[in-house]
């Protein structure tokens, strides 16, 4: 089993190295919020002197540029500091001869040679069944470790679930786990069936997708269905006693008036009441907020039902600072942009701008952080840009709905 580090942001990085070293030390670790750390990513105190935890997510750097990095750039903040030990962590791979050198360039604040963690160290700790919760903790990491990929895609009924599992997976390392997950966790737990509504943009598919992988890596069989209840329904018959995680995207969709008209609704609700007693049994469904409504309003069957009682509306509103931070710097840390677009977003915290705005939508973040899709926008008008789009939001939806294909952004 492997750990796959690169689906992993840098913050995310940092976090797993301070959870790491907090289990093998045994004490409390302090981390802070994003910025400039001064070389510290975590500190813990050794009687009244502090010690540092230094995590440089240079996976995809070669050796030499880190030597050259830790000399020039850290080294200095270190000897500032004056640690009492101090302790590092990266996602490089290091042998013997390589740790040896770092630690000669921290002499004497790296104590000795196992102070510092390469990737096959942290792989051999994350292995260990003791600090399994460190992994789960860290959903990304989990979710797409060798082990747990394994048992998802055997998990995959085969033919489009096996295609749909695949398609979400290769979406994973942009996902941010955000007070939304945790309630269509809840939910599920719960209810067993939970509907993710709300406008187009808002991450409906994408926390389907994302909550659908996490009870496929518990062991669920994955099946994708569409507006055909009745292959859920067979499915549901054949593997009564098998844990099975249903999955219907745009649920009713375009053929709303056809489910109605063939009183296929009476199907719908028939089975939602069947999931959600049955703890064997996970239905995860998105819907456009207006066809939902428009579905309670032609339906009887739909109305005399509760299963709007599993239902989570999303909305801007429902996304805390903190949320929307991760999402964008998530998009912009795995994105194609250049360094100089990537600094007008940080120029006098622009992004401020952006997680502050009231049309703030994942969609728009996707679309404005795709150097295809910019490429004629000078990075000086980045800002006149990001503005736009966000004040026209429902135009820019409309926009991206009939197309798909844009390639400037501002008008």
């Amino acid at each position: 089993m492997a750990f796959d580090f690169s689906k992993l942001n840098d913050r995310e990085f940092e976090a797993l190295g301070a959870s790491v070293i907090e289990r093998i030390l045994n004490k409390r670790v302090e981390t802070f919020k994003a910025g400039k750390d001064g070389g510290v990513d975590g500190r813990f105190w050794i009687g009244a002197k502090e010690g540092i935890i230094q995590c440089k997510h240079y996976i995809h750097t070669p050796y030499s540029t880190l030597i050259k990095k830790l000399t020039s750039e850290e080294l200095p903040k270190v000897n500032n500091l004056d640690p009492a030990q101090y302790i590092f962590v990266t996602s490089q791979g290091l042998s013997k001869g390589n740790k040896k050198k770092i630690k000669d360039i921290f002499d004497p604040y790296i104590k000795r040679e196992d102070d510092i963690f390469g990737k096959e160290d942290l792989n051999d700790f994350l292995l260990k069944k003791e600090n399994q919760d460190i992994v789960e903790q860290n959903f990304k990491l989990w979710i797409t470790s060798s082990s747990v990929l394994d048992i998802i895609y055997s998990n995959a009924i085969k033919g489009r679930s096996e295609s749909t599992i695949r398609d979400i997976k290769e979406n994973t390392h942009k996902y941010a786990i955000t007070e939304n997950h945790l309630r269509g966790l809840k939910i599920l737990e719960k209810s067993n069936v939970v509907i993710l509504t709300g406008e187009p943009g808002i991450g409906k598919t994408t926390l389907a997708d994302n909550l659908a992988l996490y009870y496929a890596a518990k062991g669920y069989e994955f099946c994708d269905i569409e507006e055909n209840i009745s292959e859920a329904e067979s499915l549901f018959r054949e593997r009564e006693e098998k844990n099975i995680l249903f999955y219907c995207d745009d649920f009713l969709g375009s053929n709303l008036y056809d489910a109605i008209s063939n009183k296929k609704d009476s199907h719908i609700t028939k089975f939602i009441s069947r999931v959600s007693k049955d703890n064997s049994k996970k239905f995860i469904l998105t819907s456009r907020t207006n066809i939902l409504n428009k579905a309670f309003s032609l339906s009887h069957n739909f109305q005399n039902s509760n299963i709007r009682d599993n239902e989570l509306l999303l909305k801007v509103e429902n996304l805390t600072p903190l949320d929307k931070a991760h999402i964008l710097y998530n998009h912009i840390y795995y994105s194609n942009l250049e360094k100089d677009y990537i600094d007008a977003i940080y120029e006098n915290k622009r992004y401020h701008e952006i997680i502050g705005h009231r049309n703030f939508n994942p969609r728009i973040i996707e679309f404005i952080t795709d150097n295809n899709r910019i490429r004629n926008v000078l990075p000086e008008d980045t800002g006149t840009m990001l503005a736009i789009n966000l004040k026209n939001q429902k135009k820019f939806g409309r926009i991206i709905s009939k197309t798909r294909q844009m390639t400037v952004l501002g008008h």
